[in-house]
């Protein structure tokens, strides 16, 4: 089995947002949903990536990229955007989609998921983490009374 079946198999069987894996290891597990677990993992010190295989429910350009910074090296979703294949494409890395679709849509399915959008016309997959870590800390400072 590799590393990306292993991933995808672990996250479909416990029900997760995301699995990764290296060296026949699940190494890190994630369920919140959004970027907000792959992007903690980046901040991890004690966690490397680089090398290892991602299997996310949902893959917008916003994750394709935080991969990229990663150095995951290969990504398979239950949902992968256009634009989110096309980042992956870009950097060689392999990746397969259950479904592909346009755009990541917002929460409330009324419009782009938001990150999408901050990163569609990013190339540089750390301008991209800057923006969405940006972007990240406005949220939190703006859900704080």
């Amino acid at each position: 089995m590799t590393d990306l079946e292993l991933a995808r198999a672990e996250r479909e069987r416990l029900g997760l947002a995301l699995a990764i894996a290296r060296d026949g290891e699940v190494i890190a597990t994630g369920n919140r949903g959004g970027v907000a677990d792959l992007l903690e993992m980046l901040r991890r010190t004690d966690l490397e990536l680089a090398g290892a295989s991602l299997s996310d429910r949902v893959v917008g350009r916003a994750a394709a990229m935080l991969a990229r910074c990663a150095g995951i090296v290969a990504v398979q979703g239950g949902i992968m955007s256009e634009p989110a294949i096309q980042a992956l494409r870009d950097a060689g890395i392999p990746y397969s989609a259950e479904r592909q679709v346009p755009h990541i849509l917002n929460r409330a399915g009324d419009g782009m998921c938001p990150m999408e959008r901050l990163c569609l016309e990013q190339t540089d997959p750390h301008a991209c983490r800057e923006a969405i870590e940006a972007f990240v800390a406005c949220q939190a400072s703006r859900a704080r009374p």
